[in-house]
């Protein structure tokens, strides 16, 4: 089962051009600019529920959690469209990729190391 949730997470970090794109960056930092709409809370539901994701995975394989316990949300919110406003060459890319690499960078969870 480990080795099947490996290939998933893999998969999902790798570019999607060819595949079916349901939200892109562009549409991400808008709902996550317009603070007072149903927009916004389109933004911190994907961008929660993405995190959540990585997480779960993360103990599936036998990594550290990325988002350190206690964060809040709006803090995720403020981290990936920093990320996004940094990138916008990169925001016609799918958001789901675009939040893990926002939250991976900030948290600098590309230094996980594979157990033995």
């Amino acid at each position: 089962m480990k080795g099947w949730l490996s290939v998933v997470f893999v998969v999902c970090l790798l570019p999607q051009n060819a595949l079916a794109q349901f939200v892109g960056g562009n549409e991400l930092l808008r709902w996550c600019e317009n603070n007072s709409s149903p927009e916004y809370v389109r933004c911190v539901g994907y961008i929660q529920a993405v995190s959540d994701t990585l997480d779960q995975v993360s103990v599936a394989i036998g990594v550290p959690e990325c988002v350190p316990a206690g964060t809040e949300t709006s803090q995720l919110r403020d981290v990936v469209v920093m990320y996004l406003r940094a990138n916008p060459v990169s925001r016609s890319k799918p958001a789901s990729g675009l939040v893990i690499g926002a939250l991976v960078a900030a948290w600098r969870c590309s230094d996980w190391r594979r157990p033995q």
